[in-house]
């Protein structure tokens, strides 16, 4: 048999979000994880048996920074 991609996530998400969710909430939630990335300098992570700490490029913060000003223009047109 050939391998089939699942996508779990939408299977189990997808019907307990319905019509629960909103433009507001998604905004909210990518706005929060924009800034809060932005303030930090590193993140951890449990990665091979233990926790790593793993710095932030600079070009990561820019980038970043950009997409969230790009997603605020749409925002702003609809």
């Amino acid at each position: 048999h050939e391998p089939i991609e699942v996508h779990v996530h939408e299977g189990y998400w997808a019907p307990l979000t319905e019509g629960r969710v909103h433009l507001r909430d998604v905004l909210r939630f990518l706005y929060s994880g924009a800034f809060n990335s932005l303030r930090a300098r590193s993140f951890s992570r449990y990665m091979f048996g233990r926790t790593v700490e793993c710095k932030m490029p600079v070009l990561s913060h820019l980038r970043l920074l950009v997409t969230t000003i790009i997603l605020s223009f749409f925002v702003l047109l609809n």
